[in-house]
């Protein structure tokens, strides 16, 4: 099928024919997008099961990577989310590394997709989704449009590009220009450069699939241009790490290690990879491309997963962590664009300020009733961090909230925002409730006996034991062994059992007097308080999962 769009290319000059070209590359690349995106949508809890559940190792790693590139369509959308995760201690550099390896891998799928083709069927492609973007009132289905809408402008970008470079065919200048790319360092250059320029691997094999179906290109050439593309991709990867973590840039250091690394050795049996490319597909030049992209990349994943733990070792060496002054951001915005991501960060962040408030809580506990009178100035400044951790997290959920969200997220995103608000709670008792009452009992010089101190810790414990499982929670979801870790007594019925116990110590025991029970009560209904709103919060996140984990306590603070 030929195409003759606004110009007719076969009579046109090289302005037109490059004109055409780009145009054509310009749907390509918005074809990708549009699809990438509508995919994502589609796909986001699935990818963030994936990401999160299957890189345990290094086979689970590439192989997740491999699929959620497949998935995504675009291996440097896969490294720039491996590179956000860690950032934010959702991965360590091993498991992102692994997932870079299957990202080159699931990348061929890509390659596979557009050798095919589909002259005839682009066009309807193009029109269903056009038709099912606008028109479509359930918007549960307008990604599913969009991907239809997707891949046939990703086809009508290569109609278009094919048609731009048949004139090249009758140019001896052109086709003298093209056998210089024999020249494999040259080919690779140039590979690397123009998907360093376009920021598309995909791109850069499409165009070379095209020059190469028109005979203008060799297929040793098309090759050696895919190769390169290797290369330039890493520089989305490299742009994506400045001003994050040490780790982050291991991660991108790696990755451009590996694609040279595999580069280099390929670089010097194009001619032997074009060879085995011609003996898949006998006649089918893209066909031979896209075979030979999926054969260069899977055996460079085979080569390098073994040694995946050495290269990782030298990486961090080369590229150590730095002294740090407690000021970084773990709160990485290059996961927004994917919300279902940026949400599984942001609740391993919301889990370290929840581990945080379980040690506030241990450390309060000795504070008021430490008999220094330089303890309660240790909670003075203990909600700081709480504060600060607290704005900057609701900055950051707000921004993921101006994210297309499903339902779901919807639903996570406001529980999240409560969890953070429930958190900030907590950090106000701690140190304005309890640093006033720490301080009156020592302006009071009230003596405390021992029974007073060790239920004062058994009761501080076991509101630590809350937030424990609220971090548990946070990083892996609410499990059978969660809703067994709690105490078999509920705090408001042990709470109540004290005081009985204190009101009877009262009445017999001389050495009890009011201001005991009355700073006893004090803290104790502060802990009670902070347990209320743990479990309110722990009640809230389980509940997304349709586990109502709750051990049977209800009150207001």
């Amino acid at each position: 099928m030929n195409l003759a769009l606004v110009v007719d290319i076969s009579q046109s000059s090289w302005l037109s024919s490059t004109i055409v070209l780009l145009g054509g590359l310009g749907l390509f690349l918005i074809g990708i997008k549009e699809l990438t995106d509508a995919l994502k949508r589609l796909a986001s809890d699935r990818l963030r099961a994936a990401l999160e559940k299957l890189t345990r190792n290094r086979v689970s790693g590439a192989l997740t990577g491999a699929g959620v590139t497949a998935v995504l369509q675009s291996s440097s959308l896969t490294t720039v989310l491996a590179i956000g995760f860690v950032s934010a201690g959702v991965m360590n550099s091993t498991q992102a590394i692994s997932v870079v390896v299957g990202a080159n891998v699931g990348t061929t799928i890509t390659a596979q997709v557009i050798s095919l083709q589909l002259t005839t069927a682009a066009f309807a492609l193009v029109a269903l989704g056009a038709l099912g973007t606008l028109a479509m009132r359930n918007e549960r289905r307008i990604p599913q449009a969009a991907v239809l809408l997707g891949l046939g402008l990703v086809f009508v970008g290569m109609q278009i590009m094919t048609a731009a470079v048949q004139p090249l065919r009758d140019s001896e200048f052109a086709l003298s220009l093209f056998q210089r790319l024999d020249t494999v360092v040259l080919a690779i250059l140039l590979g690397a450069i123009f998907c360093a320029l376009v920021q598309s691997s995909s791109a850069t094999t499409a165009i070379a699939i095209t020059l190469a179906s028109q005979n203008i290109l060799s297929l040793e050439a098309g090759v050696a241009i895919i190769v390169g593309a290797n290369i330039g991709t890493c520089v989305t990867a490299l742009v994506a790490t400045i001003g994050r973590s040490r780790a982050a840039m291991r991660v991108a250091a790696a990755h451009i290690a590996i694609n040279i690394f595999g580069a280099l050795i390929w670089a010097l049996f194009i001619g032997q990879l074009a060879d085995i490319a011609r003996s898949i597909s006998d006649t089918d030049v893209a066909r031979q491309l896209a075979n030979a992209h999926t054969i260069f990349n899977v055996s460079v994943a085979v080569v390098v997963l073994p040694l995946l733990t050495p290269l990782t070792r030298a990486i961090d060496r080369l590229i150590p962590d730095k002294a740090t002054n407690g000021n970084e951001n773990p709160l990485d915005n290059i996961l927004l664009a994917t919300p279902a991501l940026a949400l599984v960060a942001t609740r391993k962040e919301i889990s370290r300020l929840v581990a945080y408030c379980a040690q506030s809580v241990r450390a309060a506990a000795f504070i008021v009733h430490s008999s220094s009178e330089d303890a309660p100035l240790l909670l003075e400044h203990i909600d700081d961090p709480i504060d600060e951790r607290h704005l900057a997290l609701t900055n950051h959920l707000t921004e993921i909230g101006r994210e297309p969200l499903s339902e779901n997220q919807t639903a996570e995103l406001f529980v999240l925002l409560a969890t953070i608000d429930d958190l900030e709670n907590i950090g106000d008792v701690i140190e304005v409730n309890l640093g006033r009452v720490a301080q009156h009992r020592l302006t009071s010089n009230l003596l405390i006996d021992r029974s007073s101190v060790e239920y004062i810790n058994d009761i501080s414990e076991r509101v630590a034991q809350k937030l424990d499982i609220l971090v548990t929670v946070l990083d892996t979801g609410p499990t059978p062994q969660t809703q067994t870790s709690t105490v078999a007594e509920p705090l408001e019925q042990m709470l109540k059992r004290r005081f009985e116990e204190r009101m009877n110590m009262l009445r017999f025991n001389g050495n009890t007097t009011v201001d005991n029970v009355t700073f006893e009560r004090e803290v104790l209904d502060n802990f009670e308080r902070i347990y209320f709103y743990a479990d309110r919060s722990l009640v809230e996140l389980c509940a997304l999962s349709d586990l109502h984990f709750h051990n049977g306590f209800e009150s207001t603070p």
